[in-house]
């Protein structure tokens, strides 16, 4: 949710507006700030590190005010969390760090469309009641990536010193991810591909050509090459899981035809 929540409840229906059944679960972790934290702090120390994740988003948040930031880093025995960025305001101790996800179950019994939605209703940080309206789809395909950090390095020897400090990894590998599975699912005909399609070696060119956009002019030419590289792998792995089907997501046996190419001199 990327803020402080309460009361949330949700609701499901399908392209024709028919209700769908769906579940809605909140994260119950939470944990206390342990000492006063003041604006510009790069570490806090909170009552329990237990369940916190390296890299995850969290809301740290008292009376007065949020602040949604991701952990760089945790020091378990002395109960250290050091942000990515430097908190902005004051935390005294016994403010709340709170987790934000929420997840969402739907039957997998529900026919393959696009265009179902998530009608959501909750409580915000000031008590506030907010709706949101979040789209989803019913595909026959999974879209995956096994991208780490490491395979990344392991491709661009220079990757560490064009990431700043402040640089969220996994938060940036996230936003690539998007936009890759946004380019899939608005270019892909329903039906056309079924299975789980591992993404990496795209993603991995996709990621890398963010980090030299923002790593200055000399990298620009690096950028481009990327960039089409990123276009040629997810074409050629999309076109080669390709199969024949219809706009259910059912596919029919695949049919082969023959073609005779003619160069002429």
């Amino acid at each position: 949710m990327q803020k402080f929540y309460t009361a949330l409840t949700a609701s499901a229906y399908s392209p024709g507006g028919a209700s769908v059944s769906v579940t809605v679960t909140s994260s119950s972790l939470s944990s206390g700030v342990a000492v006063d934290i003041t604006p510009g702090d790069r570490e806090f120390t909170v009552d329990s590190v237990s369940g916190l994740k390296l890299n995850n988003s969290y809301v740290l948040k008292n009376n007065y005010y949020e602040q949604l930031f991701s952990i760089k880093q945790i020091d378990g025995p002395e109960k250290v969390i050091t942000p990515n960025r430097a908190i902005e305001q004051i935390f005294a101790s016994g403010s709340v760090l709170f987790d934000p996800i929420v997840t969402f179950t739907i039957p997998d019994s529900q026919l393959h469309q696009l265009g179902y939605r998530l009608e959501l209703s909750y409580l915000d940080f000031n008590g506030e009641r907010q709706y949101e309206s979040i789209p989803f789809n019913a595909i026959p395909y999974s879209l995956k990536t096994d991208l780490t950090l490491e395979d990344v390095a392991a491709l661009d020897p220079l990757i560490h010193a064009k990431l700043t400090d402040s640089t969220n990894f996994e938060r940036l590998k996230q936003a690539t991810w998007d936009i890759i599975v946004a380019r899939v699912h608005s270019n892909i005909k329903l039906g056309t591909l079924v299975g789980t399609i591992n993404l990496t070696i795209p993603h991995g060119f996709l990621l890398r050509s963010e980090i030299a956009l923002s790593a200055g002019p000399d990298y620009v030419e690096n950028r481009n090459q990327l960039a089409k590289r990123f276009e040629e792998e997810l074409n050629s792995i999309l076109n080669s899981v390709q199969t024949f089907g219809n706009d259910t997501g059912q596919t029919s046996q695949r049919q082969w035809a023959q073609t005779i190419r003619i160069a002429r001199a």
